[in-house]
């Protein structure tokens, strides 16, 4: 496999931006249970790929253009063609815009994406209570059918498109916003900030800035799949780590499908490598602490006859997560270019000397 072309054209530098809270510094101690309800631009990111994945055409022409339609910020983002409908619902219920239980747009969640983010919006709130007005009107809908669902929409969105583009952080402006604050806030110690993965860099790249000093002497073992005997400060990378993969649903419980789909991707998934998976989740459930029960997972992932397909899922999702064209382009795995890719990775930090023993065998 040749290494992929990254599709810059099709996703704006500034859609890659992780916001997070934390304390000023990099090596924030900050627990990860004090999360906002709120979605970050991660999770909004998230949302769009994975439902491009499920419902994008496979032909190379339509995919391009469903990608270029889909996963920008104009109007064209309801273009209808068959496939339309039923990537919408997907979107709107991930962005968790569909309340299931009432069968209604939920304006509860356009209230929080404002409240949190709204010093970086430049829609203001009478134009979010506009937009809950117009919900309103609508009342119930047919929540499971594909149809009910985008034609309900289609009126919302053409009237307040402004409004949801920013509200879901998938507006340049706001995403530019962010990252210009960003900026300057780092140099003052003394207000909130946050971090940015920055584009082409993996989740786990991301969450090796985040880490605690005492983790970097162990860098390299860590990359090589041991655990650090820095207890605390190794459940809130792997934690992070965690949040980035979605391997964590948005109620901090294990998201069991995300990870069994990732052995899939590599075609290492079977029912006894899924039984496995949703006995790891069940052990680690005990754990109360979000932390505490990441690094519980992850050693029961590395535990046992499935710890290599574990390595070779866990390296194929961190490549993916720094080359949005896996996805775009739906490109095959290939063990032998992800474990090139990896080792560059690890060289960043281990020097030739430093043999990676963790890594998956030949």
């Amino acid at each position: 496999m040749q290494s992929p072309v990254h599709v810059v054209h099709l996703i704006p530098f500034l859609l890659l931006i992780t916001l997070t809270k934390s304390s000023p510094s990099l090596n924030s101690n900050a627990t990860f249970d004090d999360r906002s309800s709120a979605l970050s631009p991660d999770d909004t990111l998230f949302a769009h790929l994975r439902c491009f994945e499920m419902f994008a055409s496979k032909q190379s022409d339509q995919r391009d253009r469903d990608a270029s339609i889909w996963m920008g910020w104009d109007e064209r983002y309801l273009q209808a063609t068959d496939r339309t409908p039923k990537f919408m619902r997907c979107v709107l219920n991930r962005l968790r815009f569909i309340d299931a239980s009432s069968e209604q747009f939920d304006e509860n969640i356009l209230r929080t994406q404002y409240n949190e983010y709204k010093r970086w919006l430049t829609v203001s709130e009478a134009d979010v209570e506009e937009f809950i007005n117009d919900i309103n009107e609508i009342g119930q809908l047919n929540a499971t059918d594909d149809d009910a669902v985008y034609d309900a929409f289609v009126p919302l969105f053409y009237n307040h498109s402004k409004t949801f583009f920013q509200l879901f952080l998938r507006d340049a402006v706001v995403l530019q916003n962010m990252y210009d604050d960003k900026i300057r806030l780092s140099s003052n110690s003394q207000l909130k900030t946050f971090s940015v993965r920055e584009p082409n860099q993996t989740v786990v790249q991301f969450c090796e800035l985040q880490m605690s000093t005492e983790l970097w002497d162990d860098i390299c073992r860590i990359r090589a799949y041991e655990i650090s005997n820095h207890t605390e400060a190794m459940e809130r990378h792997i934690a992070c780590i965690f949040r980035g993969f979605q391997y964590l649903h948005a109620n901090d419980s294990i998201n069991e499908e995300e990870i069994a789909r990732d052995y899939d991707l590599i075609g290492s998934l079977d029912a006894a490598s899924r039984l496995y998976i949703q006995q790891c989740a069940i052990d680690a459930s005990h754990e109360n602490e979000v932390p505490k029960r990441s690094l519980t997972m992850y050693s029961c992932l590395l535990d046992g006859v499935y710890r290599d397909a574990f390595k070779e899922a866990f390296d194929f999702h961190e490549i993916r997560s720094g080359n949005l064209t896996f996805v775009l382009k739906n490109l095959p795995y290939d063990r032998a270019e992800v474990k090139q890719q990896i080792l560059a990775l690890d060289k960043e930090h281990c020097n030739d000397q430093q043999q990676m023993v963790g890594r998956s065998a030949e």
